[in-house]
């Protein structure tokens, strides 16, 4: 498990993201799903 306030800041960078540019999010939501089944299986 992540600790919460990495989780946090993550979801937060994310937001800020989102925002600026779609593709880049796409990439980093990818990216966050692969690291969550790593971590929280």
């Amino acid at each position: 498990m992540l600790p919460e306030r990495i989780k946090n800041q993550a979801v937060y960078i994310c937001a800020e993201i989102s925002f600026t540019d779609d593709n880049r999010f796409q990439v980093v939501k990818k990216f966050l799903d692969v690291i969550s089944k790593v971590f929280l299986t």
